[in-house]
């Protein structure tokens, strides 16, 4: 939701599988797809997970896996890299954590999602579109 071309992304499922649901794949990165940048998705679901698996297949993305994540496994990743989270086998909700870095003096941008909205007002105090990226939940480190 940021404007920073320097965004890192860290996610770990919090629990341990079978807790609260199958764990996912190690979000499989397709390869080269930082380079793309933007695709001004809809936000996570099923209809951006059609059009990611027409992307992959229209494009040829190789993509690399490292199997199951368990508790404490972690990857590490850039904000533009492409990676599906595959289908949830289960009826278990399947539940990971996030820890997105950004560049300081970066920018909300002008104009966001249903999705990141909810985001600008949970995680930037609803800071105004367009504003510094600087609520207090999210330091400088």
């Amino acid at each position: 939701m940021s404007d920073s071309a320097s965004t890192g992304v860290a996610t770990t499922p919090p629990a341990p599988p079978g807790g609260d649901g199958p764990p996912p794949d190690a979000l499989p990165p397709l390869d080269g797809t930082v380079a793309i940048g933007d695709l001004h998705g809809k936000g996570i679901g099923k209809e951006s997970d059609r059009e990611l698996g027409a992307l992959i297949a229209d494009r040829g993305i190789p993509t690399t896996t490292h199997g199951a994540m368990r508790a404490g496994d972690a990857t590490f990743h850039g904000g533009w890299l492409l990676h599906p989270a595959g289908r949830n086998p289960s009826e278990r909700l399947r539940t990971v954590m996030t820890v997105i870095y950004f560049a300081d003096g970066a920018r909300i941008l002008p104009e966001v999602t249903e999705a990141q909205e909810v985001d600008r007002r949970a995680w930037l105090g609803g800071r105004p579109l367009g504003a510094l990226a600087d609520h207090e939940l999210n330091p400088v480190i």
